[in-house]
């Protein structure tokens, strides 16, 4: 399907794509742009989805310890990871190959590969982080179904923008074109209210 990318983002490109779906601050809705357009690439339908913020796998690598990457000559540890993948995605993969994101493709198997061996104790610890990053809203949750989507938001997983009772303001902010530079720009939001 050719779709007209949101307005912002069309400073960039006009059709809106898969890689680009995580647009809404509701991640339900995200979640369901997701899905949407997974289908129309052809791929079979979702009974979910789970969005998980790239700082989890800092927090992963502090128990895996460090994890060599051959094909890339690169090993990642907790102090590095996020650089080293931000380097290889934006600078240094193949152009004429065109796969970016291929050394996420390779080091996310050796991750989990690292946590299915590992001891009872850290074991223990990963199920911390997990359980952290559901609570921080680093994992998101959305679910097909509505019975189980409901347990999701029961246990507030679903990465909700939460109804108030009156006025509420909301900053929302999305990175075009900025090459991920959010980990590097300090902000600060002075708001004020005269009634």
């Amino acid at each position: 399907a050719r779709v007209l990318a949101p307005k912002p983002l069309q400073l960039l490109k006009e059709q809106w794509e898969f890689q680009d779906a995580n647009w809404f601050p509701d991640f339900a809705l995200t979640a369901q742009k997701i899905r949407w357009f997974w289908s129309k690439g052809g791929q079979p339908t979702l009974d979910g989805v789970i969005a998980v913020n790239a700082s989890m796998l800092e927090k992963l690598l502090r128990i895996t310890g460090p994890i060599e990457i051959r094909e890339f000559n690169k090993t990642v540890s907790a102090d590095n990871v996020l650089a080293e993948l931000q380097k290889s995605v934006e600078l240094e993969y193949d152009k004429t190959e065109n796969q970016p994101k291929k050394i996420i493709g390779i080091l996310m198997p050796k991750v989990l590969d690292r946590m299915r061996s590992s001891s009872q104790e850290e074991a223990l610890k990963y199920l911390n982080v997990f359980a952290e990053g559901l609570e921080t809203k680093d994992i998101q949750v959305w679910m097909a179904r509505e019975d189980e989507q409901q347990k999701v938001e029961e246990y507030r997983w679903a990465g909700r923008v939460a109804p108030t009772p009156g006025d509420a303001l909301a900053v929302v902010e999305a990175n075009i074109g900025g090459q991920k530079t959010d980990s590097v720009i300090n902000e600060r939001v002075l708001h004020e209210v005269e009634i």
